[in-house]
């Protein structure tokens, strides 16, 4: 069995790092988009069944996930109709049957963003799917026939998904068809270019493939922050939150902690000993939407020597002041008169509902953005905006004089008072490479 690195649209070069490689353009999946979902098409490959190649594929993507210090995580979101098709960037699927060309066992295709992201030095665009295609003609294994006396001349389903997955999540091969590869390690990796039938030395990833992912995603870390407040992490400014690591990553692996609550205010760096690991406070004084970044300091020779790896929560604290309801009035003509909301918008996810009452009948309340109104007739209205969100609700209320005028129309003019009140709280709110397996 070969591999054999083609080209589509980009070329599909490596790079050496310590024995493994990129694909290139290098590109990894963002952590924010984990657990990676991936569908799996009806059929099966040649010789075995759907439920067979399914529980290998949770095997061969959980091979990845198993990587000592990985963050990886997948789900297998369901299954579809068969679709061999390299151009599915919407969604990660693996398919069958496929026309692909003689000798070829299986291919695989990344879909990338413009997206940058930053690890270990390194940049990398941001993948948002892959597609994994198996050729129709070889005949395959599970792990039990694979290496036994009743393979007859199968090729491992579980060595070939595993590394097809692993140019999914952006590892090129350890070594390249006609490359030199003198070290045993390289030759042995999951992602080395070749393999043979009925050989299964290469069904789970070895220390240089491990390495190739901790190189693209960095070690695992996690944390928790909640608001005493409000049980979560929406609420009103100003607004404390606590955060905390749990003890799964409070091992000896981790030498210091270092908290960026996202608001300008000092680092906060503590040794892996630190009861403060368990509890930490923050209060957030001032409205606004904020990131708050995990650093970890640490040093374990399995997740390659020391590094340092960080987890962000994207706007993981909302703190949210009441909102100020304002607006203005614009004559459209033959009653109609334009809304125009003015309310200061503050952080994004504040104010989650406008709703506009007039003459104080709910039955007629607008509950978009900026509405348009026909009168029946002229006269005198009132005009009620409510505005409310995670910090509460507000009211103003604006009086509106529409009269008729044969050479000019509508005429609608805001004569105006306008009143404040506090209430409740709301709900919140390619690039691509081809990787082909032969026979």
């Amino acid at each position: 069995m070969r591999l054999k690195a083609l080209t589509i649209l980009l070329p599909l070069l490596a790079v050496w790092l310590c024995g493994f490689k990129f694909i290139q353009p290098p590109r990894k999946w963002n952590e924010a988009d984990m657990p990676i979902e991936y569908y799996v098409g009806e059929d099966s490959p040649a010789g075995m069944t759907e439920d067979e190649a399914r529980e290998i594929l949770v095997d061969s993507h959980a091979n990845w996930a198993n990587v000592d210090c990985s963050p990886l995580r997948f789900e297998r979101a369901g299954t579809i109709p068969n679709e061999p098709t390299f151009g599915r960037s919407d969604r990660t699927q693996v398919t069958f049957q496929g026309n692909l060309e003689s000798g070829v066992l299986a291919a695989a295709v990344t879909h990338a963003s413009s997206n940058v992201l930053e690890q270990n030095g390194n940049t990398f665009f941001q993948t948002t799917a892959y597609n994994i295609i198996f050729n129709s003609g070889p005949a395959w294994g599970t792990p039990e026939y694979i290496g036994s006396p009743d393979c007859f001349g199968r090729y491992s389903y579980l060595s070939t998904s595993t590394h097809e997955i692993g140019h999914g999540l952006g590892l090129g091969h350890s070594c390249d068809d006609g490359e030199p590869c003198p070290d045993p390690i390289k030759r042995n990796a999951t992602m080395y270019w070749s393999g043979q039938r009925c050989e299964d030395d290469r069904d789970d990833p070895n220390e240089d493939d491990a390495a190739g992912i901790n190189s693209i995603y960095g070690v695992a870390v996690d944390f928790d922050v909640v608001s005493p407040e409000t049980s979560g992490t929406v609420g009103t400014a100003p607004m404390t939150v606590v955060v905390s690591v749990p003890d799964e990553f409070q091992i000896d692996r981790f030498l210091a902690f270092e908290w960026n609550f996202g608001d300008g205010s000092d680092l906060v760096m503590l040794d892996a000993d630190d009861p403060a690991l368990d509890g930490l406070e923050h209060t957030y004084t001032e409205e606004g939407q904020y990131t708050i970044t995990l650093t970890a300091f640490g040093d374990d020779e399995s997740c390659g020597g020391e590094f340092e790896t960080f987890k962000r929560q994207v706007g993981a604290v909302l703190a949210c002041s009441p909102p100020q309801p304002s607006a203005e009035f614009v004559n459209e003509g033959d009653f109609t008169v334009q809304m125009v909301n003015t309310s200061p918008l503050g952080a994004f996810g504040c104010t989650t509902e406008y709703e506009w009452i007039l003459d104080g009948d709910e039955s007629t309340s607008l509950s978009t953005y900026e509405p348009q109104y026909v009168f029946e007739s002229a006269g005198t209205h009132t005009i009620t905006l409510r505005a409310a969100g995670p910090g509460g609700e507000n009211t103003a209320d604006f009086e509106i004089t529409v009269t008729r005028n044969s050479d000019v129309g509508c005429n609608a003019s805001v004569t105006g008072r306008g009143s404040l009140g506090l209430g409740g709280l709301l709900a919140l709110l390619g690039l691509a490479g081809l990787v082909r397996r032969r026979s």
